[in-house]
């Protein structure tokens, strides 16, 4: 619709889709009741959030084999395929997508995790084209694309990281699509510009539907959506090393990458939770040097905060988290820094074995005792 001032009503989509092998319920693709769930003016005013669990996207997909089919187009003009007479480009893109067969990286997946943001906007009406496939015109498209990419993609690794609490970590291994921005209108097919990538696949385990506390996450979607946003400041310089770890094939970057997101979290945490008085640590820079944990503010022994070990800042971050469970995360922690400073210092060669489960449980429990301590209401 265009109104007196030749103004153009167009909405963009963000996109994030996560698939994998793991499902919820007793069959693949099964949505939880209550699912999607949906969030107005956020992250702003106008805007509509929403996380859709369990079934496939088809709407999103649909746009994907339209963006697809327009690249076709592209590409047929790049290398100098010319248009046939009297063939308009609505039915080239047709005919390529008669031809189009989804990937199995799309379609062989049990269960889908899609992260939407919509957002209405206005464009001058002259920008569009006549087209019903590609009608926005491409510097118009690549300015809006780039811009409501670089605002949204942040907000969507915090609420991915965020919903990793509940579903599970694992649910978040593989992007089948990455942070596309589509373009919708009445009367128009849905379209982005054709540089959506897609990835592989995860693997198999079946899982209770009535594991999924639903109520439970959209509590902590909403709270991510919604809080200020210097309630998780503490999430943003670990949130894109925390997801590239999920994605990383490789075992050794894998460890590394779970690794410094330890190491970060310890050193933020411990900032947060430095004052606080029940802090009961072990006598010096190693858990095994002790019987048990002593309180080393009682004997006057904890360092100044700018001069605190690894090892000790994250004893005070997991004892502000989980006081009950810090020793034995403690001790976890000191079996794969040990590990990492052997990797550092060419104890190990290739092939060796790296505690990267113990390094990822560690940081999956640190981010949802922190999101509970600083996030949650």
């Amino acid at each position: 619709m265009c109104d007196e001032n030749d103004l153009a009503s167009v909405t963009l989509q963000f996109a994030r889709v996560y698939g994998s092998d793991d499902y919820f319920g007793s069959e693949p693709h099964t949505a939880p009741a209550g699912s999607p769930l949906t969030y107005r003016d956020c992250p702003k005013t106008g805007d509509r959030l929403s996380l859709i669990l369990g079934s496939s996207p088809e709407l999103i997909f649909r746009a994907q084999d339209v963006t697809w089919a327009v690249g076709q187009l592209m590409l047929m003009s790049l290398v100098g395929r010319e248009a046939q007479e009297g063939v308009s480009a609505d039915a080239r893109i047709e005919r390529f997508l008669a031809e189009r067969k989804r990937p199995p990286t799309i379609t062989e997946v049990n269960w889908y995790v899609t992260i939407t943001v919509d957002r209405d906007v206005s464009v001058d009406a002259a920008r569009l084209g006549e087209g019903r496939y590609y009608w926005l015109e491409p510097g118009i498209a690549t300015k809006l694309t780039d811009e409501f990419r670089r605002e949204i993609s942040p907000v969507a690794d915090v609420l991915a990281i965020h919903a990793s609490t509940i579903i599970g970590s694992g649910f978040l291994e593989k992007e089948l699509i990455s942070d596309a921005v589509y373009f919708r209108r009445p009367g128009r097919e849905v379209f982005a510009l054709p540089n959506i990538q897609c990835t592989g696949l995860a693997a198999h385990i079946r899982r209770d539907m009535a594991s999924l506390d639903l109520d439970q996450l959209s509590s902590v979607i909403s709270a991510a959506a919604t809080s200020p946003r210097q309630r998780h400041d503490w999430l943003g310089a670990i949130k894109y090393w925390y997801l590239a770890a999920l994605k990383e094939p490789d075992e050794w970057k894998r460890f590394e990458y779970f690794f410094l997101v330890l190491e970060i979290l310890a050193r933020r945490l411990a900032k947060l939770l430095y004052n606080e008085p029940h802090h009961l640590l072990p006598a010096g820079d190693d858990v095994e040097a002790c019987d048990g944990p002593l309180s080393l503010e009682e004997l006057g022994l904890l360092p100044p905060l700018e001069r605190l070990s690894l090892r000790q800042a994250f004893a005070i971050a997991v004892l502000g988290l989980y006081p009950r469970e810090a020793e034995g995360l403690i001790r976890t922690f000191a079996d794969v820094k040990k590990a990492r400073d052997q990797l550092s210092h060419g104890g190990l060669r290739t092939g060796a074995r790296l505690p990267v489960s113990k390094a990822r449980a560690l940081a999956d429990k640190c981010i949802k005792g922190a999101i509970c301590r600083f996030t949650l209401p």
